[in-house]
């Protein structure tokens, strides 16, 4: 005896039951590739590097791992200094993709009205926006981009000046976090304009209770220099984001070292 064939509706007879079945294979597909596209967006739109949008957890040393800060990110600000190479952008950028995967399953899918499906009125994405929103700045590139809009007195672009990273911050310091990559190497000088523009952020940050990470390859000792940022600055910084030290002998991971 021959089976009977499964009825299916003939194509467009039942809009939502194909939205349905286009929406439930798309969430499967991306729940299967890990939000891969997605994630990309996002960590684009914050500004991370592509060379980090890959970090993941395995790739993060056990001494950072280990770290109450690292664990309860982003609840407390904190900064990883450590010795070139040790992996603590990839730590960084790992804590970021794990609140914005978290944040999304817990927000779930649109409405069917919102999933832009053929015949259905849509402008907006598959998945809802986070509630966190951080933003990432690589502080040398920064700094020097924003050095040289001050030498010709040129402000386009207020995202590239800490006025405008503060304006962001301070908007909404419940849900919004900022992450400076990479301070001290964009040429430490003591009361340079871009280290009093960084105080100048911190102070404010501060101030308005808002939360800041922050990396850096040079130790506390060295920022605290007076050829450095000098005492007052490095207070203020580790009083809004403390420092989580890791040993000078970890390996340099971009070289094999793990």
């Amino acid at each position: 005896m021959e089976r009977p064939i499964a009825f299916l509706p003939a194509p467009k007879q039942n809009r939502i039951l194909e939205a349905n079945l286009e929406f439930e294979e798309a969430f499967q597909r991306d729940m299967a590739e890990g939000f891969t596209h997605r994630m990309k967006a996002i960590l684009t739109e914050i500004g991370v590097p592509p060379r980090l949008q890959k970090a993941e957890l395995g790739r993060v040393p056990e001494e950072i791992k280990s770290m109450e800060s690292f664990l309860a990110f982003p609840a407390k600000p904190f900064g990883l200094v450590g010795p070139g190479g040790a992996g603590k952008s990839c730590a960084m950028v790992n804590r970021i993709k794990t609140v914005v995967l978290h944040e999304i399953a817990e927000a779930g899918p649109r409405v069917l009205a919102d999933l832009g499906v053929p015949g259905l009125t849509s402008n907006s994405a598959p998945y809802p926006s986070t509630k966190t929103t951080f933003r990432w700045i690589g502080w040398p590139a920064f700094a020097s981009r924003m050095k040289g809009l001050a030498a010709r007195r040129e402000w386009l672009d207020p995202m590239a000046t800490t006025a405008g990273l503060i304006q962001w911050a301070t908007a909404d310091p419940e849900h919004r976090i900022l992450v400076l990559d990479d301070i001290g190497e964009e040429g430490i000088k003591a009361e340079s304009y871009v280290s009093e523009q960084l105080e100048l952020l911190v102070d404010d940050l501060y101030n308005h209770e808002a939360r800041l990470f922050w990396t850096s390859n040079h130790t506390p000792e060295q920022l605290s220099e007076p050829s450095a940022y000098g005492y007052r600055l490095l207070s203020r910084l580790t009083g809004l984001a403390p420092d989580a030290v890791l040993p000078e002998d970890m390996p340099d991971m971009r070289v094999g070292g793990r």
